[in-house]
């Protein structure tokens, strides 16, 4: 009988001390989960999209989709604005979910964090948190 009071105190006692961690908002250090920060500096080749926007480009584009609540695009955004400042003559758009962009529908997106690179007519793709094809984008991006 003692056992079994023991057990389910414990069981309580995590319990509290998870929800205490979501409400207190511990969970996103421990979680690793990037929430996004005004104090970032963005190049001039970074822009944030919203519908009614123009996306025309000269020279090479990468179109970023993702939204706040997804962990792993903080992480890619992070790498794409390093990518932004190494090379002025890429234009990257981050594209939102949460500004009720249609534009997912036209680039067929089915997932954040999405990335697409266009450059001389040509697609490419990189869906989910996939870093070492997203770092092979980045430098096909890069190339003249």
């Amino acid at each position: 009988m003692k056992k079994k009071n023991k057990s389910k105190r414990l069981t309580l006692i995590i319990f509290i001390s998870l929800l205490t961690a979501l409400v207190f908002g511990l969970s996103s250090r421990y979680l690793k989960i990037s929430v996004s920060s005004n104090e970032t500096e963005y190049p001039e080749n970074y822009l944030f999209v919203t519908e009614n926007d123009d996306m025309s480009s000269d020279t090479k584009k990468i179109l970023f989709f993702s939204s706040a609540w997804c962990g792993p695009c903080g992480t890619i955004r992070n790498k794409l604005v390093d990518a932004a400042f190494q090379n002025e003559k890429v234009n990257i758009f981050e594209i939102s979910l949460e500004a009720g962009n249609s534009l997912t529908g036209n680039f067929d997106v089915k997932s954040v964090p999405t990335v697409i690179l266009e450059s001389n007519g040509r697609t490419y793709n990189v869906e989910g948190f996939d870093i070492p094809a997203l770092d092979k984008l980045v430098s096909q991006s890069m190339l003249e």
